[in-house]
């Protein structure tokens, strides 16, 4: 019977055998990530010769052919890290290490799904606490020593801003509150300006403060009794 792959020659010494004289080592992957693509390389190849494999066997097989000891590379990682979505349990142990075999491609689609809705989720619950963050931080700025008294200096400045010209923003609200009460900077309760009492009137303006780095803030008005109405709708 023929011997596979992995059991000829060239796969138990890592040597190419041909006319040089000198075997040739085969290059050895040169990062982390094309280490680990060798190893899962040789798992498949492993388990389409034998049905099925497991961590050890497959470290043994990269040191051979490729001369990388794996402890060297994933000083942490086991060599179950190998086997990814591609690969299944086939419920075989050897020793203490559990044998796999390669996924079929219903169950590599399945993970594939299960993966994207885990991300999906993430997703939400990284933007829902990023939202919960920015209201703690507003809140906790609006409560700290001064800042309430701050607060309100600083919508005074804002409707009258908006009783002059019909809008404003809070670049121009930042500049008189450091003219008139020496403030220059709000901190976490700055994005509680115009929380209570103005509408955003929909349109942007690129912020000249150096610390916005230009990006656009919020044009507001003054809100009005329609305003007041549509929100209780």
């Amino acid at each position: 019977m023929a011997k596979s792959r992995l059991h000829s020659a060239e796969g138990q010494t890592g040597f190419n055998f041909g006319n040089d004289a000198t075997p040739k080592p085969k290059p050895k992957p040169k990062s982390d990530d094309e280490t680990l693509a060798a190893a899962r390389q040789i798992a498949v190849e492993m388990c389409q010769d034998h049905g099925e494999t497991d961590g050890p066997a497959v470290v043994q097989v990269l040191k051979d052919r490729h001369g990388i000891v794996w402890r060297d590379v994933f000083p942490q990682g086991p060599p179950v890290s190998i086997f990814n979505d591609w690969f299944r349990k086939t419920g075989n142990v050897r020793g203490r290490f559990t044998c796999w075999r390669i996924a079929t491609p219903r169950e590599h689609r399945q993970a594939l799904a299960d993966l994207a809705e885990k991300e999906k989720r993430k997703t939400e619950f990284d933007r829902k606490e990023s939202e919960t963050r920015k209201e703690t931080g507003m809140a906790q700025g609006a409560d700290a020593d001064g800042k309430p008294e701050m607060l309100e200096q600083a919508r005074d400045i804002a409707r009258e801003l908006c009783q002059l010209h019909g809008e404003t923003h809070a670049d121009a609200v930042g500049l008189l509150m450091n003219e008139r009460h020496g403030v220059a900077t709000m901190g976490p309760a700055a994005g509680s300006i115009f929380k209570v009492g103005f509408t955003f009137t929909g349109r942007r303006v690129r912020s000249d403060r150096k610390t916005n780095h230009a990006r656009e803030i919020k044009i507001w008005r003054l809100e009005t009794d329609a305003d007041k109405q549509g929100k209780t709708i």
